[in-house]
């Protein structure tokens, strides 16, 4: 679908000339707005200086999961009470549908040839003292987004979204070792006039710089989604290699491609090698592991009803931490019991770069609890694929 999207959007909106909006935000951070404004008290001026005056996101009244929209009597019901943002007890955690919208349509810009490590626009600030431009990157971002997840989110949040979003970049070849020059007083709001303290920060090192004192104070499931979230990140860092002496420099970056990592999964990543796409996550033999199961879990899997929990019984970030942190063998229901079909080191099933948008390919039974044409409305393939 998202390949059959590429070729019939015409030239003048090719995504190169429309990537970033007149505020300056590219349409990966127009996806993590999306996130905060959907699942988080998040306000609009801590994301972007510029919109100081607004009360609330754009767009708010068409709800990424679908429960309500400008037409629906409940959100008819607030405007006509005068209200202009959507009541924060509307919300809920970052669920598998948003999970599954949000990262394909990551996936989607991948194959289209966005830049997963171009400048972001969101939580730009200025040095107080030299006026220099402190810029994210893509990763950075999102490190500041799981945290507005775990601070500012709803209840039951786990970071299992964040998590998700971390590896489909990470697999559109996002560079966990570039660093953005950040002032952390300056993101606080509690930058001193005149005192120039930004200093280069890889995502990684953004994310340990989160005091044990504001972790403490979150749930055990967002401490926990955090835990993996940091692992992840510092992990990847650990496990990338690079060559060349221009780190922005996107041909520069060469993955291992040693066998060694290949003998770990049961299928190898020839396939889309043969369209000149090289093998994601580094050298790491866990991570293709974690974003195949993930994949798995947010197109199989979804809460039903309120007191159904929010991920299966085949997945838990409590024991996927556990597994991580004493270097055991990864604790995921969808890898102990085998219910997966053979997949390559990037995730994709069967190494194919082509596939990995259906549960189909990755399942070796179908386990989903969604097949209920009552709760879905189905729309035809315009392009007849």
């Amino acid at each position: 679908m998202f390949f059959a999207l590429k070729r019939n959007l015409p030239p003048e909106i090719a995504l190169h000339k429309t990537y970033t909006n007149t505020l300056g935000h590219t349409v990966l951070d127009t996806l993590m707005i999306t996130v905060l404004k959907s699942h988080t008290r998040t306000s609009p001026s801590l994301v972007d200086q510029a919109l100081a005056k607004e009360t609330s996101f754009k767009g708010e009244e068409a709800d990424i999961c679908g429960r309500w929209d400008a037409d629906s009597e409940c959100y008819r019901a607030l405007v006509a009470n005068g209200e202009s943002s959507v009541p924060f007890e509307w919300k809920h955690k970052f669920c598998g549908t948003a999970i599954q919208v949000i990262c394909h349509s990551i996936g989607f810009l991948d194959f289209a040839g966005a830049n997963f490590n171009s400048p972001s626009g969101l939580f730009l600030r200025y040095c107080t003292g030299c006026g220099k431009k402190l810029q994210l990157r893509p990763l950075h971002t999102l490190v500041l987004v799981a945290f507005q997840l775990a601070q500012s989110g709803c209840g039951g949040e786990d970071l299992f979204g964040a998590l998700a979003c971390l590896l489909q970049l990470l697999s559109g070849v996002a560079n966990p070792l570039l660093s953005a020059d950040i002032s952390l007083s300056a993101l606080l709001g509690q930058a001193v006039h005149g005192i120039c303290d930004h200093e280069e920060l890889q995502p990684s090192d953004l994310a340990q710089r989160v005091s044990p004192e504001i972790v403490s104070q979150w749930s055990s499931a967002a401490r926990s989604g955090w835990r993996v979230f940091c692992w992840v990140l510092r992990h990847a860092q650990n496990t990338w290699t690079m060559v060349g002496e221009d780190e922005e420099d996107d041909d520069s970056l060469r993955w291992n491609t040693s066998a060694d990592i290949d003998d770990q999964f049961e299928s190898d990543c020839h396939l889309h090698q043969d369209d000149d796409v090289p093998p994601s996550f580094g050298s790491s033999i866990y991570l293709g592991h974690i974003w195949a199961a993930i994949q798995v879990e947010f197109l199989s899997y979804r809460r039903l009803t309120e007191s159904d929990p929010w991920l299966s019984e085949n997945i838990s970030m409590e024991s996927l931490l556990r597994s991580l942190e004493t270097g055991i063998e990864i604790s995921i229901g969808y890898l102990e019991h085998g219910m997966l079909l053979p997949y390559c080191r990037c995730g994709f099933p069967s190494g194919d770069l082509y596939l990995g948008f259906f549960r189909q390919e990755f399942l070796t039974d179908n386990i989903s609890n969604m097949d209920d044409n009552s709760r879905c409305t189905l729309i035809q393939d315009p392009w007849g694929i």
